[in-house]
């Protein structure tokens, strides 16, 4: 979530998901992104150690309700995001 610390990085193996961000304290998020398979988020807070910068949220399908289930995310941890970095340089 927005402005927690970010420890993992996420690559989309199934579903849809969606992320939205704060972008004027007080006012609710807006949509900014949508993902779909094989995009992927929550590299920029690995990369740059800051907290996340935005909300991602699976897409639920209204006539599909366990769409949320269909969400496969595994998660890449920092240091496997780094040295994968590093090795690409």
């Amino acid at each position: 979530m927005q402005g927690e610390e970010g420890n993992a990085f996420f690559l989309l193996e199934a579903g849809e998901a969606f992320a939205t961000k704060v972008l004027e304290p007080g006012k609710p998020a807006q949509k900014v992104m949508d993902y779909t398979k094989g995009m992927y988020f929550g590299e920029l807070a690995l990369i740059r150690n800051t907290p996340r910068a935005a909300n991602v949220l699976a897409k639920v399908s209204p006539d599909v309700p366990e769409t949320i289930d269909k969400l496969r995310v595994p998660d890449v941890g920092q240091t496997q995001l780094q040295a994968a970095a590093g090795t690409a340089r």
